[in-house]
């Protein structure tokens, strides 16, 4: 098996090129940002909503990639790493474990403006960025990643697709509660319009976070989710990486 390194995925590394962007594009991202803006006030978890403050003024309109991640780089010690569109697992997850969160390039169509099936700018910049900021997130997510390319070198399929549901029932369809109240800080639902309000209704069945369960949990990733695990707070991430660990020693 040939190993991965920053250097081999450069040739997979697209460049923003602000001319490929439509007037159309720019609107629907200050729709969507509008939109969301009031959408995240009391549905979105508190880390969030913090980490949000930091780069609100950078996301006004499509952002220059290289400018927000020099910025992250800077605040946090993360960096962005464009791409065409959806990477391999093992490809995804190694940068992660660099502390490089991929981002897609394009921005998504009038016609999924309130849902859309597949990952676009929007989703990775304002789904997931703001919660950079949070040291139990970022921490979890360079776990994960450094978790995968260790059981990707060992070739364990198993373990592989455990931490990507792993990731999928927390990083991306994630929802916890806080001070009493259920928030959002699954990035899937936080850049939804229609998904972030559904999340919190009567409609979805919640469990509560059982790791075994979550683990051996299909993931269904083009369509809104209607099954979600819940955790007792935001905090709980790090509780989770220790069951993982001692799950992984087992």
């Amino acid at each position: 098996m040939q190993s991965i390194t920053l250097e081999k995925l450069l040739c997979e590394r697209a460049n923003q090129n602000f001319s490929d962007y439509q007037i159309q594009a720019h609107r629907n991202w200050r729709q969507l940002l509008n939109i969301q803006l009031e959408s995240i006030e009391d549905r979105a978890n508190q880390a969030f909503i913090e980490g949000l403050e930091n780069i609100k003024d950078l996301i006004q309109d499509i952002p220059s990639i290289n400018h927000l991640s020099g910025f992250l780089q800077e605040e946090i010690g993360w960096q962005l790493w464009p791409v065409i569109g959806l990477l391999e697992a093992d490809k995804f997850f190694y940068l992660l474990s660099h502390r490089y969160f991929p981002v897609v390039t394009f921005v998504r169509s009038n016609t999924d403006i309130n849902f859309s099936p597949f990952p676009d700018l929007w989703h990775d910049i304002f789904g997931h960025i703001p919660l950079l900021f949070s040291q139990t997130y970022s921490n979890f997510l360079q776990y994960l990643g450094y978790q995968y390319v260790t059981v990707e070198n060992a070739n364990r399929k198993d373990i592989k697709q455990n931490i990507a549901r792993l990731f999928w029932y927390t990083i991306e369809a994630g929802v916890c509660y806080e001070k009493g109240k259920l928030r959002v800080y699954g990035a899937t639902q936080l850049s939804s319009i229609e998904e972030i309000k559904y999340a919190l209704s009567d409609r979805p069945i919640r469990y509560p976070f059982k790791l075994e369960e979550v683990i051996n949990f299909p993931v269904e990733d083009d369509r809104v989710q209607d099954r979600l695990f819940e955790i007792p707070s935001f905090e709980y991430l790090r509780v989770i990486q220790d069951d993982f660990d001692s799950y992984l020693k087992s």
